[in-house]
């Protein structure tokens, strides 16, 4: 008995080692397939990876919601409730369903509509309500209201789906059948049970339970997996390519980078071109990320300037700007990007350690988009006609560890307007001085307006509260007269806003 299990030890030993010996010899799958024969030569293959996503409060693994909010985020769906999260049971509102719809198509434009409460809708949903009720897609209660921030229903979304692909002149034909498994399928009303029996048909919708909850809120995880079914189902063009790896240009154990988009961004008073990444940093240790040549839809930029550092255990936007004022860009949608990206471990009081340094060629990108403003924190800065203003957060970018102030700006105007400080900043009631910087924001549109401050400026990178005040000016003069010009179309201050 003692030899026998003598020998079986020694069959086990073997047989532990040879698949030890394989486990070394075989290469893990990765987004990337890398073949490292210098530290600045890199070739790279793509080899599509499991969608990734970049929001901590949704599960960043295969499950029904990490598909559909990855292809959401990378198509420009939808960049999240701000902070960083996606929020996938939180609500959806009318306005912001149609905004969802309204970039699937493109963002196509239109004219205004005419609901009696069409000045309740927020300006940034305003042109996606417009659209979709000038091709029927939206028709209001009964008392003719559109609603916009009432919770939007799963069979509401059914009936605008399917209005919306008989727009498309898709087949919206169904068996009258389709809704018999379901138990609650009699409280389907009759101007839904068309739109239903399409959803269900084509796996739109797939219930809950065995209901179909056509009366329940529907949630944002619930939305956009209707919406990529939708899209993929009858293979709909998508302006971010319709593929949720597009836009990835590095998968690190340590650190995600998308490609973002790209800006426009006023750097004393020179307006500059900048390519945004989005970096997710997955380590405990602070990342620093550097850029190389880049090139967009095969043009070279050259090396930019710009980069930033990325907290542990945070997202932030990173800006490279190129080496030329204006017009460096082809064009400010690209369809490919291409260059190089470094990424450093820089833990506190020790030497920066690269740990990625990664060349990409012609990766499919889509349209950015910029963050969406948060709502209901008390963060609203300034409100009238002409402009809106929000405090989104605070921010460290470039070489020198500038200390920024970020702000969500809807510019209400038919000009161009830029943004200066006109008088001292604080945070949590601690003076930090003027900032510098200045980003124009373009007509009818909303963008991101950032000041920056000297290094270890503010008292906190997470204040509570922020005061300070803000000159509005008309870049092109053609809200007031040239002699005015100087005084602002708008100046304003404001005094401990609370920005949580």
């Amino acid at each position: 008995m003692k030899t026998q299990t003598s020998k079986l030890s020694k069959v086990l030993a073997v047989v532990l080692m040879v698949v030890m010996l394989a486990s070394v010899a075989m290469p893990i799958a990765s987004a990337y397939e890398v073949d490292n024969y210098a530290d600045e030569q890199i070739s790279l293959q793509w080899l599509a990876p499991e969608a990734t996503n970049i929001f901590p409060d949704v599960p960043n693994r295969p499950n029904w919601q990490n598909d559909p909010v990855s292809w959401a985020y990378r198509n420009n769906i939808t960049s999240g409730v701000g902070g960083g999260r996606f929020n996938p049971s939180g609500r959806l509102s009318r306005e912001m369903f149609a905004t969802f719809l309204h970039r699937v198509a493109g963002t196509p434009s239109a004219a205004a509509a005419n609901f009696p409460d069409q000045g309740s809708i927020n300006g940034w949903a305003t042109p996606a309500v417009n659209w979709a009720s000038s091709i029927d897609v939206i028709g209001g209660f009964p008392d003719g209201t559109f609603g916009p921030q009432r919770s939007i229903q799963r069979q509401q979304i059914a009936a605008m789906l399917f209005r919306y692909a008989q727009h498309l002149n898709l087949d919206t034909t169904a068996p009258a059948g389709a809704l018999a498994g379901f138990a609650d399928s009699a409280r389907v009303p009759g101007w839904a049970t068309e739109g239903m029996r399409w959803a269900v048909h084509n796996g739109l919708i797939t219930g809950m339970n065995g209901l179909l909850a056509p009366t329940n809120n529907a949630t944002r995880a619930q939305t956009v997996a209707m919406l990529q079914r939708f899209v993929e189902t009858f293979n709909i063009p998508t302006p971010g390519g319709g593929n949720v790896t597009n836009a990835v240009i590095i998968d690190h154990p340590d650190v995600l980078v998308t490609y973002h988009g790209t800006e426009m961004r006023n750097i004393n008073r020179v307006n500059r071109q900048n390519i945004v990444f989005s970096v997710q940093n997955r380590s405990s240790t602070r990342l620093q990320l550097q850029g190389g040549v880049l090139a967009i839809d095969g043009v070279g930029l050259g090396r930019p300037a710009g980069g930033g550092r990325v907290e542990p255990n945070s997202t932030e936007l990173i800006a490279f700007r190129t080496s030329y004022a204006v017009d460096a860009f082809p064009t400010m949608n690209p369809t490919t990007i291409s260059g190089r990206l470094e990424v450093f471990r820089v833990p506190e009081g020790q030497s920066a350690t690269r740990i990625v340094n990664q060349t990409f060629i012609n990766v499919r990108v889509g349209e950015g988009t910029v963050p969406t403003p948060p709502t209901g924190t008390g963060a609203q800065i300034y409100n009238d006609e002409y402009v809106r203003v929000t405090f989104l957060r605070t921010e460290l970018t470039g070489h020198n560890d500038r200390q920024n102030l970020v702000f969500f700006v809807e510019n209400r105007t038919n000009a161009t307007l830029t943004f200066q400080t006109n008088g001292a900043f604080a945070i949590n009631g601690t003076g930090i001085g003027w900032g510098r910087g200045s980003d124009p924001v373009a007509a009818q549109s909303s963008g991101i307006v950032r000041f920056s401050w000297d290094p270890d400026t503010f008292p906190t990178m997470n204040p509570t509260t922020v005061s300070g005040g803000l000159s509005v000016i008309d870049f092109c003069r053609l809200l007031v007269p040239s002699n005015q010009i100087d005084s602002g179309l708008v100046r304003f201050t404001f005094s401990n806003v609370n920005v949580r």
